[in-house]
């Protein structure tokens, strides 16, 4: 029987090359992911920052459902919590009220760190913002004593925040079901030349709209806030946007005098986050319904030149659209994009009873990035949880993409996680000077390691493509290595020997 040797599909080209894009990072807590909670109360990671160091914060509620507080912690870069922070790497604070929610989370340059959400005493809400030190001590600096409420007399819930050029801050979100907004001085107190003494309140005619993200413009200055509407015509959910001047007035060279809501699929569509490219075009993203029993939904994308229209180069006519399950739910929670333009979002997926959390990284021209993952997507459960959610996505100084949300554990609370994955092709290898030659490929029940050519030992590890280490051996000369217990799918074979790693990949039939 002939061999068939590498790793890869390979015909006459003595060159090969592979991605490991998506990998979770096995420098990140030994397995990529981590775990925690602020108190021993249920916890989540609604927002989160990446900090230039490659230090990790997250936020969001902790505690019972009667009494919530907000709970901030910073990761080190391993992973670890950094006791150089709040108590041994743990922030939590109240505002008042029985209930207070983090939902957005930035770090301003001077390193201090800035959070908007809402605080609730179960029948009306205010916004509320936080300013933290570097250490994560308040800072008295900002409101009073570190937290300022924003109470326009009505019902308010905050979503979302942004920092302009001058160091104040445009929050937003929904007041009675209108798009809100308010902006708030670097002190914390309101900017009552803004808006109508401070605030911006817009209706979409007599539409229920919710703006969940916020983007003041690095191209213009312009305010944008997306979200979504409810059709009360027809009873549905559409995407929603408003732009506006820097001094809150709507851009009436957007959509329609400003604003603009529109389908995607052809039901409800969420409208969830957006991002701007570097040439002012805008991206909204959330997810759409597309059938029914079981209830589904897909992730959609769509990207709007400045004025609001459809650029329709993009996807199919303006839209990318991709099912991170083809016959469950796929919730889009988080978008981010990466130097080289890529877009790289995470949603939540759940089919049956397997309910777990997802990636996906999308080209410039709105197709699914086949170089990531698997065939453009990753798929994540984290060991032992009955769920995994996520919330939130960015990318690291180094290219790593880390994912935050919440998951529950056997006889624990529920905790918030943290996630981190590899984003990096491997170099262009020599065939001839391989360390070890694999075949079969693809592989049924063994696959066999010749080390001929170099003489050594070898610590022999397979992971799969989520990061797991499934199994491990010491390999020499000629060896086999039985895989048939292995489940369907590509792996990664590192071998490593004298400090120095070598990664190869098979295909499990």
């Amino acid at each position: 029987m002939k061999k068939v040797f590498i790793s890869f599909m390979f015909t006459t080209c003595s060159m090969f090359v592979y991605a490991q894009s998506g990998i979770l990072d096995p420098s990140f807590n030994g397995n990529g992911i981590v775990t925690g909670n602020y108190t021993t109360g249920n916890n989540s990671a609604d927002a989160m920052v990446l900090q230039p160091d490659g230090k990790i914060i997250v936020s969001g509620g902790t505690g019972v459902s009667s009494s919530i507080k907000i709970g901030v912690s910073r990761h080190n870069s391993d992973g670890s919590l950094d006791p150089t922070f709040g108590d041994n790497g743990i922030t939590i604070f109240g505002s008042g009220w029985i209930k207070s929610f983090a939902k957005d989370l930035k770090l301003q340059q001077d390193g201090k760190i800035v959070m908007a959400g809402y605080r609730w005493n179960n029948s009306t809400g205010d916004f509320i913002m936080v300013r933290l030190n570097p250490n994560g001590s308040l800072d008295n600096t900002f409101g009073t004593n570190g937290i300022a409420i924003i109470d326009g007399g009505q019902t308010e819930v905050a979503e979302s925040f942004d920092i302009d050029n001058n160091g104040d801050y445009i929050i937003s979100g929904y007041v009675d079901d209108h798009f809100a907004m308010a902006k708030v001085k670097s002190n914390g107190s309101v900017d009552i030349n803004f808006g109508n003494g401070g605030w911006v309140i817009t209706p979409f005619a007599d539409f229920a709209s919710y703006s969940h993200d916020t983007i003041i413009s690095s191209v213009d200055g312009r305010i944008i806030l997306g979200g979504m509407i409810i059709d009360g015509y027809q009873n549905k959910y559409e995407y929603a946007l408003a732009v506006y001047h820097p001094d809150g007035t709507l851009d009436t060279s957007f959509g329609n005098q400003g604003k603009l809501h529109f389908h995607v699929g052809i039901d409800n569509d969420f409208g969830m986050r957006i991002l701007e490219l570097k040439n002012g075009q805008i991206l909204i993203g959330g997810h759409s319904w597309y059938a029914t029993s079981p209830l589904r939904y897909e992730v959609a994308v769509a990207r709007l030149n400045t004025n609001g229209s459809l650029d329709t180069t993009y996807g199919t006519n303006g839209i990318f659209k991709t099912r991170l399950v083809e016959n469950g739910t796929s919730y889009l929670a988080g978008m981010t994009l990466q130097e080289d333009g890529k877009l790289v979002l995470t949603a939540t997926a759940n089919e049956g009873n397997d309910y777990n959390f997802g990636l996906a990284r999308v080209t410039e021209n709105g197709e699914l990035d086949t170089t990531f993952g698997q065939e453009g997507k990753v798929f994540t459960h984290i060991p032992n949880s009955s769920y995994g959610e996520s919330y939130n996505i960015g990318i690291q100084p180094d290219g790593k993409i880390v994912v935050s949300g919440d998951t529950k554990l056997p006889g624990l609370q529920i905790q918030y996680f943290i996630a981190r994955y590899q984003d990096k092709t491997l170099a262009v290898q020599n065939v001839e000077s391989a360390v070890a030659q694999l075949y079969p490929n693809p592989a049924t029940d063994y696959i066999n390691l010749d080390f001929a050519k170099s003489g050594k030992e070898y610590d022999v590890e397979i992971f799969n493509m989520v990061g797991q280490k499934v199994m491990k051996a010491k390999a020499a000369h000629k060896t086999a290595i039985n895989v048939s217990s292995l489940e369907k799918g590509s792996y990664f074979v590192n071998l490593t020997a004298e400090g120095k790693t070598t990664t190869l990949r098979f295909m499990k039939k």
